[in-house]
């Protein structure tokens, strides 16, 4: 981690600093290209970030294998972060965005659909139970959309690739056979993609996270060594009808051993 701001108190038994850490993509955040850049139709995705991670002096990386290629040119100008050019690039391949784990390794990897996630943890209500009964739970459901289309930039030589996700599940909730009707968010266009199959994927990942937004609930409870963001977890709260599988949409830890740490869990959302 990167220390940004540690204050000094002073009290009767001595100093004591407040530590504010933030994780090692800030590196790639603070550091700017200095003229315009450009990669060719043809480039390694991998390699152009791997190249742009190292060209701030860090080299502990792990950014999964691939042979995906961009199938346009892209350009961004002078002050661009680093960072926004890396998570461009594994938008290209519909990667996670890029993180940096505990050890301080930035993880460039594949997306994974929540409900194909393994389970790292289960916070169960009972005799076992780590989590304070008293949590809040928000629930939007008016506008969420059941259909996504997003749209390539093809040119005078090459169509625009298309694809379109519609939840039509009638086990859920908003899908159009339990609305009765097509409820579109706004289309993604000029979206740059290696091929269709990555269009496919792409497509259907951004409808599960308009979707997943809708059912998340808030808890406080024992520290969890593998909880992280993305991660996904089983909730149960029998008396408030609530069993089923998690990701964490964010999580927070405090470095004293009485307190407990805060999660917010968004509801799996599968299409």
């Amino acid at each position: 981690f990167l220390v940004s701001e540690a204050p000094e108190a002073w009290g009767t038994t001595g100093r004591t600093w407040t530590v504010k850490l933030l994780d090692k993509c800030t590196v790639l955040d603070q550091d700017k290209i200095l003229a315009a850049y450009a990669l060719d139709a043809g480039t390694v995705v991998t390699t152009a970030i791997v190249t742009l991670i190292e060209s701030t002096g860090e080299t502990n990386h792990a950014i999964t294998p691939s042979a995906a290629t961009l199938v346009n040119p892209l350009a961004w100008s002078a002050g661009t972060t680093k960072l926004q050019i890396v998570t461009d690039l594994l938008s290209v391949m519909n990667s996670f965005s890029l993180c940096a784990n505990g050890d301080g390794q930035y993880r460039g990897e594949p997306y994974v659909k929540p409900a194909n996630r393994p389970t790292v943890w289960e916070f169960l209500d009972g005799d076992n139970c780590i989590y304070d009964p008293t949590f809040g739970k928000d629930v939007d459901l008016f506008a969420i959309p059941n259909t996504f289309i997003a749209i390539t930039q093809g040119d005078g030589d090459t169509a625009a690739l298309t694809s379109t996700a519609i939840n039509d599940d009638p086990a859920s909730p908003y899908s159009t056979v339990s609305r009765g009707r097509t409820i579109a968010a706004d289309p993604a266009v000029g979206v740059e993609v290696a091929d269709q199959a990555t269009l496919d994927a792409f497509t259907v990942r951004r409808l599960i996270e308009l979707t997943a937004p809708t059912a998340s609930v808030e808890i406080a409870h024992a520290f969890v060594p593998d909880l992280a963001f993305n991660r996904a977890v089983r909730f149960r709260r029998v008396p408030a009808a609530i069993d089923g599988r998690h990701v964490v949409s964010k999580t927070e830890t405090s470095l004293d051993p009485t307190m407990l740490a805060k999660s917010t869990l968004t509801e799996v959302v599968d299409l």
